[in-house]
């Protein structure tokens, strides 16, 4: 009669191995991602090792080398993409050794001979299986400990936001409330400063908004120079120096989803109508209408895709792209989706019997700029930068056009409609001129001046139809660098003809 063995006995390393894998570039990537992102990858790394052990122990017949041997494979399996990137820039002899062509054959050796030696090895590798099961065991949970700290943190800051947040007071006199759209456009640069760089000329564009009804601000800047600092600052109608939000993205990116702009108009009965854009730091599915992207690419979850490109998979994704003469780009396709998905949901007319709060962010023209001017994909945007650049531009705005122009033709009352960016693109000074265009009807384009810069955006709504009266702040811009984000510096505008319009 055969003796069941201890469950201790077992190799269930190889389960945690395969579980670790995507635990750690999770736990590395924390805030960028959301959990419904790691389920796919922890269970086909599961189902994989599992299938490898199985196979394993069929071919071996001993459970304890079967573990080991599967455990080789699972660590180039689920290595590869790490070796790969750390080595991709590093030349012997003007050599790139960061190629599939160089390392596979040494990584394929080296795991071969391991194999072989475990097959053929006398050892008794019940022990060693105990010390492999107690360590990954331990480096598991300190995983999930990580990453469970975070998410507490995260739900704790969000919970914190929610109470603290201040919800305006307001006369609630109008019986037909305005819809209000805030469509941003991530990282659209002002028009005198994009034809400087880019060579693309906006003013077609701008005129046209303006014969639609638009103030097209001259000289409108960011107050800030990355997307978390200045919607936080915007939906909040202040300075992040003045509203007591510890400089961390957790904090800021709860302030963000629970802003005094989002929970006034909720106290006024407006739904709130957010569009999914990948990016956690800025995703509010909690609103009441949460309009998912549609999953036109095959990666639409960033997640997975980065997974992917750290496994061995990374070789025959990389194949394929050479077989196919490059006509794939998961990176260009999941940026292109989501931006279609946006822009074609917001050409439908959105069901609700209250008015609506709608926050649209775009995530283009922000890199990589990869459309044709008839909304395809450029998949040699990498080597046409600047044409790519110009013809994203133009796919963008003629979209907007036809949006503004759906959007106005079935709101009654007419909408108040802000276009602008969060930050430009650019460098110190630069990255904060952005496109700045509003839709205030009866009289609320009076309240507009050339210089006015989001900060002081709903107030102006705020004073205008909600009969508040807030003081407008000085337009003020700070510039941070990408390494140290909450390091502000406070700049002028680049350009003398701004700087003497924002003088007077």
């Amino acid at each position: 009669m055969e003796v069941v063995k201890p469950i201790k006995e077992y190799p269930w390393f190889v389960i945690l191995v395969a579980v670790i894998s995507p635990l750690i570039l999770y736990s590395n990537n924390l805030g960028e991602v959301t959990l419904a992102s790691l389920w796919v990858p922890i269970i086909l790394s599961v189902m994989v090792g599992l299938g490898i052990f199985v196979l394993s122990y069929v071919i071996i017949r001993d459970y304890h080398k079967a573990g080991f041997v599967t455990g080789v494979i699972e660590i180039v399996l689920f290595s590869y993409g790490h070796i790969y990137n750390l080595l991709k820039p590093v030349q012997i002899a003007g050599i790139s050794i960061g190629r599939h062509r160089y390392l596979l054959v040494p990584i394929f050796l080296i795991a071969c001979i391991s194999i072989y030696q475990i097959i053929k090895s006398q050892s008794d590798y019940r022990n060693i299986t105990k010390i492999f099961n107690l360590v990954f065991s331990i480096y598991f949970v300190f995983q999930v400990v990580i990453i469970g700290i975070y998410e507490l943190r995260s739900f704790i800051s969000q919970t914190r936001a929610h109470e603290g947040s201040e919800i305006i007071e307001v006369d609630d006199n109008d019986k037909n409330q305005r819809d209000i759209y805030l469509i941003v456009l991530d990282a659209y640069s002002r028009s005198d400063w994009l034809k400087e760089w880019s060579g693309f000329d906006n003013t077609e564009f701008l005129d046209a908004l303006e014969d639609m009804g638009f103030y097209v601000v001259e000289c409108s800047r960011s107050n800030y120079s990355y997307t978390i600092q200045s919607m936080t600052s915007e939906l909040n109608m202040d300075y992040l120096q003045n509203l007591s939000v510890p400089y961390t993205n957790m904090e800021m990116s709860a302030r963000l989803k629970n802003s005094d702009v989002r929970n006034t108009l909720k106290n006024l009965g407006y739904e709130f109508v957010f569009f999914e854009t990948g990016y956690p730091w800025i995703e509010m599915t909690d609103a009441d209408q949460y309009i998912a992207a549609d999953e036109i690419s095959l990666f639409n979850d960033d997640f997975q895709f980065l997974f992917l490109k750290t496994t061995l998979l990374l070789v025959p994704y990389d194949a394929y792209r050479v077989i196919a003469t490059r006509q794939i780009d998961i990176r260009a396709e999941q940026q292109a989706s989501r931006v279609w998905s946006v822009l074609s949901h917001l050409k439908q007319p959105l069901q609700s019997t209250n008015p609506v709060f709608v926050y649209a962010h775009i995530v283009s023209p922000h890199s990589p700029r990869i459309f044709n001017v008839d909304g395809s994909i450029n998949y040699k945007w990498e080597q046409e930068a600047q044409q790519t650049t110009q013809t994203t531009y133009q796919y963008l705005n003629n979209e907007v056009l036809e949006i503004v122009a759906d959007i106005l033709k079935g709101s009654d009352p007419e909408p108040i409609i802000i276009i602008q960016a969060d930050h430009g693109d650019g460098d110190l000074g630069y990255r904060n001129l952005i496109l700045n265009a509003y839709y205030l009807p009866q009289g609320g384009s009076n309240h507009l001046y050339s210089t006015i810069s989001p900060v002081n955006t709903f107030r102006v709504i705020f004073n205008h139809y909600f009969q508040k009266d807030y003081p407008l702040l000085e337009d003020l811009s700070y510039y941070s660098h990408e390494d140290s984000r909450f390091d502000f510096e406070l700049i002028l505008d680049p350009y003398e003809e701004c700087r003497s319009l924002k003088e007077q």
